[in-house]
């Protein structure tokens, strides 16, 4: 992708917001007549372009600009890294119109909002959620200790089969989607009571809801942790929406991604993919390669990644300043 070419290709670009800009460059061509300047805290100019279809794409040019679309009001909720302290980000939601509650059971702590209290229904579905698994590894130990893909046969149960078939697809072991499956699982038992409904395991999302949602995204110590998200429109969901970091929480990566997140049509997928990615980046460059090997799975729908002062993402979603 050229320097100078306009949003829409379809591939993400790294942006460099470390260097502060008081004036914006000469709009290209492709782009004049079309943008208009913001400035948000950390980064410094965004130019909004007025073409609703364009897919959500970074350009770098000689100087730090983003190309991105801003949505203004509503409510979102922060998405974290595996592993990042539960108690202080969920104080981060804002209001969502639902009904909040705590899910708990041994490792797996949900965060639920649906319109009324489904805890009952959520603490059985979370029980045989977690013993189908459960009962699994303790007959088949390499499910949840390789970091490869594991086969998983016919017969085993969907939860089980889901999270193969998604490891598979992005090449890393069944349990990098183990939070994301189970937040799945229990969503999809949860959905026929409440059609709007977000649950939220370890900073991986399962969301349904009959409105847009933005999801923030959390990166360390990086000063865009905290600004940006993602605008879902209600057409999109039921998804996934998943993130994973090198420089957050306990969870392994093998990369150095402050924030790799991933949306995908299952929260599975989402869960994997995001592992994936974030196993990809050690280095600003390797942001572009990381974008383009997201955007080649099937059912993923964006991916943003968050290295430092330096921002990549591809999709058919809106970034969003928050």
């Amino acid at each position: 992708m050229a320097a100078n070419s306009p949003p829409g290709r379809g591939w993400g670009w790294v942006v460099d917001t470390k260097t502060p800009h008081r004036t914006p460059p000469t709009p290209c061509p492709s782009q004049e007549g079309n943008c208009r300047r913001r400035c948000v805290t950390s980064v410094k100019f965004i130019f909004i372009t007025k073409d609703t279809k364009t897919i959500t794409t970074f350009i770098r040019w000689s100087r730090s600009f983003l190309y991105f679309r801003v949505f203004r009001g509503g409510c979102y909720i922060i998405a974290m890294p595996k592993g990042f302290g539960r108690p202080t980000y969920r104080e981060w939601e804002t209001s969502t119109g639902l009904l909040s509650y705590r899910v708990t059971l041994k490792e797996t702590d949900l965060w639920i909002r649906s319109q009324t209290d489904l805890s009952a229904l959520a603490e059985l579905a979370l029980c045989r959620s977690r013993a189908i698994i459960e009962q699994y590894i303790a007959a088949h130990s390499a499910f949840q200790t390789s970091f490869e893909p594991v086969d998983a046969p016919d017969d085993a149960p969907r939860l089980i089969r889901e999270m193969a078939d998604a490891a598979a697809r992005v090449g890393v072991g069944p349990f990098a989607a183990v939070a994301g499956a189970i937040a799945e699982t229990v969503g999809r038992e949860l959905l026929p009571y409440s059609a709007d409904l977000l649950i939220e395991n370890g900073g991986d999302i399962f969301a349904a809801s009959k409105t847009p949602r933005v999801f923030g995204l959390y990166a360390g110590n990086s000063r865009l942790s905290g600004k940006i998200g993602l605008k879902i429109a209600a057409g999109q969901m039921p998804c996934g929406f998943c993130t994973s970091s090198g420089t957050v929480g306990h969870s392994i990566s093998f990369g150095n991604a402050d924030a790799a997140a991933v949306l995908a049509n299952s929260a599975a997928l989402a869960d994997a993919c995001a592992t994936a990615v974030g196993n990809k980046v050690r280095q600003a460059e390797d942001i572009d390669g990381a974008l383009q090997f997201a955007a080649s799975i099937e059912g993923v729908q964006a991916v943003v990644i968050v290295l430092g002062d330096q921002i990549g993402a591809w999709g058919t979603v809106e970034l969003v300043a928050i």
